[in-house]
């Protein structure tokens, strides 16, 4: 859905912003906003994007004693959500003690980090799949794609490794500093880990999810707010903004906190909005910023990014080493056959299965 203002097509829609008001507002502004949202709602035909939300509405109706049917189905997506995440954790600890050793100084991104800190370790109100760990860029993962590496931990859990803070914006030039020596401690179950501290954590949510996906998420509004709500006093906004012009990623993050204030009364100071306003991007930053707003693939944004300061030919010039980088490949002569390669894949996916009569 598209946001007067705003770039980009991947907005929540009128009924998951109903849905997100109800889940993180508190108090009668969540129970006024499912009273709105009530007539229009159907649990078995949820837009894309709104299920994982679903556990923090009941936390709001619970608490308010709010009497509805779908009240007790909400309370049992809750509990499933749970026990999905117990099953999770109890994979965790032998996956993060073997990349310690490893040498990778994991750090928790991307979900688990969320239900165990900032939803008062509450693991049924929000569902994590899987692990993500940012590492030291140093840390020799094996090779694959350059925005995030699967790994093979202990337990059978696959681990994604991300090297870079901000896929689309990271590069070695632009990396963020001093992440590790902020970080914070985390418990997951029995499991001690490391999180980020609370201004880089909501500088990377916004700038993970305020982008065109497959599937379409809203979750990480929610998951904004969750940061603020829990860390109002200790957001550090110049040091936002510093990430932001580091990172060359005015353009989105604005974005993100615009809507998170307009949208959802989020506490985002006017001063830091000015200030991300106040650095025009470069033509081809622009370019990415409309692409990132409108299609899920990643590459070709990250390369408008990253080549946006370079003349035209330079750009294309660079542009094999960069997509050998990209694909994981070990030489630029293959990443001819493995665009081919992927294509064809892409194109068997996506092609409709005639079934024989």
């Amino acid at each position: 859905m598209n946001e007067p203002g705003l770039g980009g097509s991947f907005w929540p829609s009128e009924r998951q912003k109903l849905l997100l008001r109800t889940a993180t507002a508190g108090g009668e502004a969540s129970a006024e906003a499912w009273r709105r949202l009530r007539p229009q709602l159907e649990l078995d035909r949820l837009e894309l994007g709104s299920f994982p939300v679903l556990p923090l509405v009941h936390r709001q109706l619970d608490g308010l004693d709010i009497d509805d049917p779908y009240v007790p189905r909400l309370a049992g997506i809750r509990r499933r959500t749970w026990a999905m995440n117990q099953l999770g954790l109890d994979a965790l600890a032998p996956a993060l003690r073997a990349l310690e050793d490893a040498g990778a100084e994991p750090v928790v991104v991307g979900g688990w980090q969320f239900p165990a800190h900032y939803y008062g370790g509450d693991f049924g109100l929000r569902p994590v799949q899987g692990l993500e760990v940012l590492v030291r860029p140093a840390f020799a993962a094996p090779r694959g794609a350059a925005g995030g590496v699967t790994h093979g931990g202990a337990n059978g859990i696959t681990c994604v490794l991300h090297q870079r803070f901000a896929r689309d914006f990271s590069g070695p030039e632009r990396e963020v500093e001093d992440l590790w020596e902020r970080t914070a401690e985390l418990t997951l179950g029995e499991t001690r880990a490391r999180m980020l501290a609370p201004t880089d954590e909501l500088v990377r949510v916004c700038l993970a999810g305020a982008r065109a996906s497959e599937p379409p998420n809203v979750l990480w509004v929610a998951d904004a707010i969750a940061v603020l709500q829990a860390s109002a006093t200790s957001i550090d906004w110049e040091r936002v903004v510093r990430h932001a012009l580091r990172l060359r990623a005015m353009l989105r993050l604005r974005d993100a906190l615009v809507y998170l204030r307009r949208e959802l009364d989020a506490a985002v100071p006017d001063e830091a909005i000015r200030e991300l306003e106040a650095h025009p991007p470069l033509r081809r930053e622009a370019l990415a910023h409309l692409k990132a707003g409108r299609s899920p693939r990643v590459v070709a944004t990250r390369f408008l990014h990253l080549t946006a300061d370079r003349s035209l030919p330079a750009a294309v010039a660079a542009l094999p080493t960069f997509l050998r980088d990209e694909l994981g490949l070990k030489r630029r002569a293959q990443v001819p056959l493995e665009v081919v390669r992927r294509a064809a894949l892409r194109i068997r996916v996506t092609r409709p299965t005639v079934e024989a009569r």
